[in-house]
């Protein structure tokens, strides 16, 4: 009898510390920070300035072509048709989807969404470009466009000083736009607000690059992304993680394959049409 009162003893002890365990909260852990590159652009605070806003590194940089509505499609080529299902992306999926373009099919991507805005729009011969990857063309006013398609690193200053030296000679009314679907470092930012046709150079980064497509989208609908080019749907046999993308050798203007991994992975192989 003694040993079952014990036992009974015992066990209203241990449902009492139970239930003290059970109330005491423990604290959480942290979840760890979502890389910069990875982030929605909306959420980055040093980029939440929206249409027609400024900074203090990019002066008055309109995100789109300024004083140029969007306008209803037409028959534009097949890229054009509408895609339903990207109008109910976020704009951290629509970047996301954007990124993983290829470089070819973000150039054709972004001619597409110039179009949109009233330009004509032609893309330069992959390898041969001169720094200037897309014509356009408005009323007889020549603009300019740079892509860069880049996820985890930052347009830097060397790059803008090679776009502002391929379009310096060439731009006299129109515009000269560098397109990014990531950053520009400080530095870059600072060259093209300085540089003498500082008012000409214009800066669209991932963020301001989402406006402009939802401002397309409502007045004639989303731009349906480029199908990867067949080209550059191959995984790399070196590191088996990456993908052949294309890629241009500024020395010789040639074209040539490479693995999507660069500087980590340095394979290549020659681009074959």
């Amino acid at each position: 009898m003694g040993a079952l009162i014990a036992y009974l003893v015992i066990a209203v002890i241990i449902a009492a510390v139970w239930q003290r365990i059970k109330r005491v909260k423990l604290p959480q852990p942290k979840r760890p920070a979502q890389p910069e590159y990875l982030a929605s652009p909306y959420q980055n605070a040093a980029h939440t300035n929206l249409i027609n806003k400024s900074t203090p590194d990019t002066d008055d940089t309109p995100m789109e072509p300024r004083g140029v509505e969007p306008r209803a499609p037409g028959k534009l080529g097949e890229i054009h048709h509408e895609n339903r299902a990207g109008s109910h992306m976020s704009d951290f999926e629509l970047l996301v989807k954007i990124r993983s373009l290829s470089p070819i099919g973000f150039e054709h991507y972004i001619a597409e969404l110039f179009r949109r805005f009233g330009y004509k729009a032609k893309l330069t011969p992959p390898g041969n470009d001169g720094g200037i990857d897309i014509l356009l063309d408005r009323d007889g006013v020549a603009s300019f466009v740079q892509c860069k398609k880049y996820i985890d690193r930052s347009v830097s200053v060397s790059e803008m000083r090679d776009f502002y030296g391929a379009v310096t000679d060439q731009l006299t009314k129109g515009s000269a736009y560098f397109v990014t679907t990531n950053l520009f470092t400080p530095e870059a930012k600072r060259f093209a607000k300085h540089t003498h046709k500082s008012d000409q150079i214009k800066l669209i980064d991932g963020e301001r690059l989402i406006a402009c497509i939802r401002l397309v989208e409502k007045a004639s609908g989303p731009i349906k992304l480029p199908t990867k080019d067949p080209s550059e749907s191959r995984q790399c046999p070196k590191c088996f993680s990456g993908r052949l993308v294309k890629r241009s050798n500024k020395l010789n203007q040639t074209t040539f394959l490479g693995c999507s991994n660069f500087p980590i992975c340095k394979y290549s192989q020659a681009y074959v049409r």
